[in-house]
């Protein structure tokens, strides 16, 4: 339930789709450059649990997770569209799954 109100499985599952409306760059290649990230997401925690701790690598990219969100919806609701800020929004659509494996999925 948590990783479903997080909005893990919209980042999943309609990530390319929403990427794709934003008409900034390619969604395939975005997909290609998330899923790229997300390995070394999925690798991280094993260098860091035993080093930090889980708690501490719970924290630290949970804390990111949850920025990342907020960036994303700060610069979401902005009243001018720019380039600028959706690929501000397509970064931020990319590093918050980066961000939520290494968290929480990891640990």
């Amino acid at each position: 339930m948590c990783s479903q109100l997080v909005g893990q499985s919209f980042a999943s599952t309609y990530g390319t789709v929403f990427i794709s409306s934003l008409n900034i760059m390619d969604p395939f290649q975005a997909t290609l450059i998330k899923r790229g990230i997300l390995c070394i997401g999925a690798l991280l925690p094993i260098l860091l649990l035993d080093r930090i701790g889980r708690r501490n690598v719970v924290f630290i990219f949970g804390s990111l997770a949850a920025a990342s969100l907020f960036v994303m919806g700060g610069l979401a609701s902005a009243s001018h569209e720019t380039t600028a800020l959706k690929k501000g929004v397509v970064a931020m659509a990319i590093f918050f799954p980066f961000a939520y494996i290494a968290s929480f999925a990891a640990v």
